[in-house]
């Protein structure tokens, strides 16, 4: 969820500058409360209307919710068949038969189920109007191009992040060797 939230940040930052720029100054005054009715912080979900959900459902289908929910499904599988293979010390080849044999018959309707969450989720947390709003951006030749480089940038923003990670915990061993060492901890 995390690189979807991404994406409504991005989204939502580049429809708001888009927006900004296009109205015009409200006058010395203008109540906070007017501004505080158009924007609303996303842990506080409105209530998902008929129209939120057609609109959620329809800009899902540029995100591609259902890839989004057939992957989910299969990094599930795949978690359960290291957890098998781990527990029962049979090798991937026999747990994943014994995952795809009895377990996985019951996640016949999980991807439609991550789907309809996904939606549901979308129609609470925007207005139809930013829903609107997100499509029209999606289906412009900018955010066709940021839906397609998305991957990438996310797969380099992870390798980044855990080259990162690995270094700081490097460094953090080498500083703290001789603490660590006390505490029962070599590395």
């Amino acid at each position: 969820m995390t690189a979807l939230r991404l994406m409504f940040f991005a989204a939502g930052l580049l429809l708001s500058l888009g927006a900004a720029a296009q109205t015009p100054a409200k006058p010395a005054g203008a109540g906070a409360g007017a501004a505080a009715a158009q924007l609303h912080p996303a842990s506080v979900p409105l209530a998902a209307t008929d129209d939120s959900r057609r609109e959620a459902r329809a800009l899902g289908n540029l995100l591609r919710f259902a890839d989004r929910a057939r992957n989910t499904v299969a990094q599930m599988r795949a978690q359960a068949v290291q957890a098998t293979a781990q527990r029962s010390g049979k090798s991937l080849l026999d747990a994943a038969r014994i995952v795809d044999e009895i377990i996985m018959p019951d996640f016949g309707d999980v991807e439609a189920k991550i789907e309809a969450l996904l939606v549901e989720n979308l129609a609470a947390g925007f207005t139809v109007s930013d829903l609107v709003q997100m499509r029209t951006f999606f289906t412009s030749p900018v955010g066709q191009r940021w839906l397609q480089s998305m991957p990438a940038v996310e797969r380099d923003d992870v390798r980044q992040i855990q080259l990162l990670a690995q270094e700081t915990f490097r460094e953090a061993i080498s500083r703290h060797a001789e603490a660590l060492h006390a505490q029962g901890v070599n590395f």
